[in-house]
């Protein structure tokens, strides 16, 4: 599953460690009390009760995403055409690309990051909610440990029309999948 971040620290949740949740949104997760006042002046904003029968967690994230892509396709479509044309002999097939969106930090705004999936297990680029200056370096290993697994999961199922997908959502969580 996702791996959850706490959205004020990003420290990881884990089996000895269960993260709080939004009362009101039951969306934002937190290390504890202190992290979810210190990040209220943010969450406020975009805080609000749930549609009931909705999964936030999976569903939303998927369904932001989609919203995303499609109304940003034709500036990934260039940013993808630029990634795939020969460079030194070669240039990146979809399936070694990666588009990463991190809707706590500008992906409403437009902004994502199309990367070669190598950059992202030779530890050259990293997405942003992974090396975030508040992150002790143990917290920023176990973030990075715990999404290269993910992402080696899904890669060996990608196919050439494929696209793997990396998504900070709001509520702190994590998720990779795959898109067509």
């Amino acid at each position: 599953g996702p791996v959850r971040l706490c959205r004020a620290c990003a420290t990881p949740e884990d089996e000895d460690h269960r993260m709080l949740v939004c009362a009101r949104c039951k969306h934002a997760r937190y290390c504890n009390a202190q992290c979810q006042k210190s990040d209220w002046k943010r969450h406020k904003g975009e805080c609000a009760e749930p549609e009931k029968g909705r999964n936030l967690d999976t569903k939303g994230t998927h369904n932001a995403t989609n919203a995303f892509v499609q109304r940003y396709v034709k500036e990934i479509q260039h940013d993808l055409r630029k990634l795939s044309e020969p460079r030194r002999g070669k240039g990146a097939s979809m399936r070694d690309v990666l588009l990463s969106l991190d809707f706590q930090a500008g992906a409403r705004e437009g902004k994502y990051d199309l990367r070669e999936m190598k950059e992202l297990f030779s530890r050259r680029w990293l997405p942003g909610f992974c090396t975030d200056p508040l992150l002790t370096r143990e917290q920023m290993e176990t973030n990075v440990a715990a999404l290269l697994k993910q992402v080696e999961g899904i890669t060996q199922t990608l196919t050439e029309e494929m696209l793997l997908v990396i998504v900070h959502d709001m509520g702190g969580g994590v998720a990779v999948f795959r898109m067509q």
